[in-house]
C-alpha cells in the first residue's frame, strides 16, 4: 500500500507520457487516445525491466550516452508537439470518435515512454527501496515493476480523459485550437525540460 501511494504521488506531477495522452485526447476524442494505451504499457515494461537490469546504472555512470539517449528522447518528444500544434483538431461538438478511421498510437506512446534516460535512472532508484533484502528480490521487482505499470497507465487514462472533458468543453473549434496549442507548447517545453536536465 506504501508503494501504491508513493507511486500514485508521483503522478502529481505530469511527465511526458501524460501531457502526450492530454494532447491526443484534446486534439483527437479519447478513442484516439485510447489507441496509446498498448505501446504506453510495453513502453513502460521494457522501461523498467532494462533499467532493473542494470541499463539505469550504466546511464547514471555514463555522461556520454545518457546525453544521447537525453537528446533522443527530447528530439522525440519535441518532434510530436510541433506536430501536434500542427493538426488540426475536430468538432467539438462530435459525439462519436468512431466516425473516422482511428490510426494506432502504438509506436509513438512506446517511444515517449522508452526514450527517457531520467525514468530509466529513477526506476533503479526507487524500486530498491520497498524490496526486502531478506527475501527474493526477483519476485519483488516484478511485483513493484508491474504496480507502478498499472499506476501509470491508470494515470494515463484520467489525462486522457481530461484531455477530452477540455475538447468536450470547448465551445467552438478556435478554442479548441487554442487549447490544443497550450497542450503542444508543453509537450514541447517537456521536450526541452528534458534535453536541458542532468542525470542527478
Amino acid at each position: 500500500m506504501t508503494f501504491v501511494l508513493a507511486s500514485s504521488a508521483l503522478m502529481l506531477v505530469p511527465g511526458p507520457a501524460m501531457l502526450f495522452m492530454i494532447g491526443i485526447a484534446l486534439t483527437d476524442g479519447l478513442n484516439k487516445a485510447f489507441t496509446a494505451l498498448p505501446g504506453l504499457a510495453l513502453g513502460l515494461v521494457v522501461s523498467i525491466t532494462i533499467s532493473l537490469l542494470g541499463a539505469g546504472a550504466v546511464l547514471l555512470a555514463s555522461a556520454q550516452l545518457f546525453t544521447v539517449l537525453k537528446l533522443a528522447g527530447a528530439g522525440y518528444l519535441i518532434f510530436l508537439g510541433v506536430r501536434l500544434w500542427m493538426s488540426k483538431p475536430g468538432d467539438p461538438s462530435a459525439t462519436n470518435d468512431d466516425a473516422k478511421p482511428q490510426k494506432s498510437l502504438f509506436w509513438p506512446a512506446f517511444f515517449v515512454a522508452v526514450l527517457n534516460p531520467k525514468a530509466l535512472i529513477f526506476y533503479i532508484a526507487f524500486l530498491p527501496q520497498f524490496v526486502d533484502g531478506t527475501a527474493a528480490t526477483l519476485p519483488q521487482f516484478t511485483i513493484l515493476g508491474a504496480t507502478f505499470c498499472v499506476v501509470a497507465l491508470i494515470a494515463a487514462i484520467v489525462s486522457a480523459f481530461a484531455g477530452s472533458g477540455l475538447r468536450r468543453g470547448a465551445k467552438s473549434n478556435k478554442t479548441l485550437v487554442i487549447m490544443n496549442r497550450c497542450g503542444a507548447g508543453a509537450m514541447v517545453a517537456s521536450g526541452v525540460l528534458t534535453a536541458s536536465s542532468a542525470r542527478n
